[in-house]
């Protein structure tokens, strides 16, 4: 998961998704940042992003460890 790793490592990172609308089925592209900052291409679109947090424990040796 590339925006936790970048939260964790407190680097700036973005990515771009192409996907469909689970109920109309039309595509669906948009952008999103480590700031959750998101960008749709899709005239009239308005999504709903979201990405869950779950805190991890400080000084683990790693995220999988720190869960």
């Amino acid at each position: 998961m590339p925006f936790v790793q970048g939260l964790i490592r407190g680097e700036r990172i973005s990515g771009t998704v192409a996907t469909e609308c689970a109920h109309c089925h039309r595509a669906l592209h948009f952008s999103m940042d480590s700031e959750f900052s998101y960008q749709v291409e899709e005239a009239g679109a308005s999504p709903v992003l979201f990405a869950p947090w779950s805190g991890v424990e400080p000084g683990a040796r790693s995220i999988i460890d720190g869960f």
